[in-house]
């Protein structure tokens, strides 16, 4: 579906802090956008148009980020499913993984 995720959020992120992300689709068709938050605090999606828009992650301030994570799950136009991975290193950088 040639989906591009990336952090528009610099440096180290901080439990309790926001991570912001941007989505585009190489593709024309529509893409639906689903988070699974249940291992951070909260997750926000903002469709820009039909193929982006941005993702906002929240992190959780009683937890370390090690033990945090999302996954972000994109369809264009009903096709197979993208799965992504959001998670942090111990320098608290975002790491993202195209995983499925």
């Amino acid at each position: 579906a040639g989906i591009t995720l990336k952090c528009l959020t610099e440096g180290a992120a901080v439990p309790g802090g926001e991570i912001v992300m941007e989505y585009s689709a190489a593709s024309t068709g529509k893409v639906s956008v689903v988070v699974d938050d249940s291992d951070i605090y909260s997750s926000s999606v903002e469709a820009y148009g039909q193929t982006s828009g941005k993702i906002v992650l929240v992190t959780r301030s009683n937890a370390s980020l090690q033990k945090q994570r999302a996954f972000i799950i994109f369809n264009v136009d009903g096709g197979d499913d993208d799965w992504w991975l959001v998670s942090f290193d111990n320098a608290g950088q975002v790491v993202i993984s195209d995983i499925r």
